[in-house]
């Protein structure tokens, strides 16, 4: 597993885009919105929790299509469900590296991208703490996306649907904590209903993944 998840990030690193394009994705999210609404300063620090986590959404489903395709036209799949490691475990090396690639640079990148929204960076750093807790869950929802999708003639349709009402209850928990820390009030609970989002994401979806996988391959 560790040897699979190694080999896909160099290979994230070695294309370059792999890293690149979601972070400006985001960056263009955070930029684009903010001149849509107008030069409100004051609105743009009461919405900058929702742009960011909106940013984190799009920026992390950009490369669904690559998520196993690659690994099905060179063999690799194959020889990877012959082998002794089970597809669940495979399936969580691909999750880890997508939350790696984008997630985790997303969440470094968040605070300070927050202050050009005027929004204080103690806000933008509990925004970014949301965004670690949040984000391995939308890693595991883009995983199933672009399992379902990669095998299927509508993928990209299939990813549309599957995807963007799944991630919809960890955009709006991981808002309501930051504003809620805003507003002085108790952000720890949206924090932990994030956390048993991501906890059950991840336990669950690559099991439906490696199943969509075996179908896939017997047929």
């Amino acid at each position: 597993m560790l040897t699979l998840i190694t080999r896909d990030l160099r290979a994230n690193f070695r294309l370059g885009s792999g890293i690149w394009l979601p972070l400006t994705m985001f960056l263009t999210i955070v930029v684009l919105i903010p001149i849509g609404i107008g030069p409100d300063i004051e609105l743009h620090s009461k919405i900058a929790p929702a742009i960011l986590w909106i940013g984190v959404v799009f920026s992390l489903f950009l490369f669904l299509d690559r998520m196993f395709g690659p690994d099905l036209e060179d063999g690799s799949l194959d020889r990877i469900a012959a082998s002794d490691l089970p597809l669940e475990k495979y399936v969580w090396s691909k999750i880890i590296v997508l939350w790696i690639s984008s997630g985790l640079l997303l969440t470094i990148l968040a605070p300070f991208l927050g202050l050009l929204l005027n929004l204080p960076l103690q806000v933008g750093l509990i925004c970014s703490s949301s965004i670690v807790v949040g984000s391995p869950a939308l890693a595991a929802i883009g995983c199933l996306g672009g399992g379902i999708g990669t095998f299927n003639r509508h993928g990209n349709l299939l990813q549309t649907v599957i995807v963007l009402p799944l991630s919809i209850p960890i955009l709006i928990f991981g808002t309501k904590s930051v504003i809620a820390y805003s507003n002085g009030e108790p952000y720890l609970p949206w924090v932990l209903q994030l956390s048993g989002i991501s906890l059950a994401s991840i336990a669950i979806f690559p099991f439906f993944i490696s199943y969509t996988l075996k179908t896939v391959l017997e047929e």
